[in-house]
């Protein structure tokens, strides 16, 4: 394929291939080979499909007419980046090209296994689906979330039940968001890490222990714990705050790190 010259289209327009009257092909068990490659190789470029069809169809008796088709198949596909056909993808391979170049990219290999886009290109079974949907960071939730941030920072976006963007925002140390029922939360940390603390919050809170967070619930601002739980007055919130009982929690808070 080296030596191979490029065309700008797999086969000439209007061209019929005919089984009778014309000169036969010069090597036919060639032909042959190369057909079969190209009914290969065209799972990747379906733009050759139709002329190696055309092809496949006279391998029994090929004809010179048929190799010239077959080579110009061959021809397409020996430089399909940089043909008229092809103009996006030789403006993407410039760019990306430069950008390597400038030391702007750098190019490295991943694994299959490690492709996390697959999550958003390809039916997964549900345990892979779930591995590369953690990979990515999606939160979502059956309850209403509100979010206090420790330490670090992160790049937060919050999308709504119908596509909205609510949210696209960087949140750092001492920062508080909520993330609304049902919304979808992507977060990306900073190269320091991040820490938080989250609360749930329902329709009908329950009370349940807070044994080991006393202290960590005294450093939190008073809105933050208002906005834990739905019609808490600022008063109610303070007391929460500063009440060693450790049934005085309604919900106890997940502390978690992102690295």
């Amino acid at each position: 394929m080296t030596t191979c010259k490029n065309l700008s289209t797999p086969a000439t327009p209007n061209e019929k291939l005919q089984a009778t009257g014309v000169e036969s092909a010069p090597d036919i068990t060639l032909y042959r080979t190369i057909v079969g490659a190209l009914q290969y190789l065209k799972i990747t470029r379906p733009y050759i499909a139709f002329s190696v069809y055309k092809a496949s169809q006279y391998v029994h008796s090929p004809k010179l007419q048929y190799w010239v088709a077959v080579k110009r198949a061959t021809y397409l596909i020996a430089n399909p980046i940089f043909h008229s056909r092809m103009k996006r993808v030789e403006v993407d391979y410039h760019f990306v090209r430069d950008k390597v170049a400038n030391k702007d990219l750098q190019v490295r290999y991943i694994s299959s296994k490690d492709q996390v886009a697959d999550v958003l290109t390809k039916r997964l079974p549900s345990s892979r689906h779930a591995d590369l949907r953690m990979r990515l960071t999606i939160l979502t939730s059956p309850d209403q979330r509100v979010v206090y941030a420790l330490r670090g920072e992160i790049h937060v976006q919050i999308v709504d039940d119908k596509g909205n963007m609510v949210m696209d925002e960087m949140v750092k140390e001492g920062d508080m968001f909520v993330i609304p029922q049902f919304y979808a939360c992507v977060a990306r940390a900073g190269s320091n890490g991040f820490e938080y603390i989250a609360f749930k919050t329902c329709g009908e809170p329950r009370k349940s222990p807070m044994a080991g967070y006393t202290s960590v619930m005294r450093a939190m601002p008073v809105d933050v714990v208002t906005n834990s739980y739905n019609d808490m007055s600022p008063d109610e919130a303070l007391r929460v705050k500063m009440s060693r009982d450790p049934q005085s929690m309604l919900f106890s808070p997940t502390r978690r790190s992102m690295d």
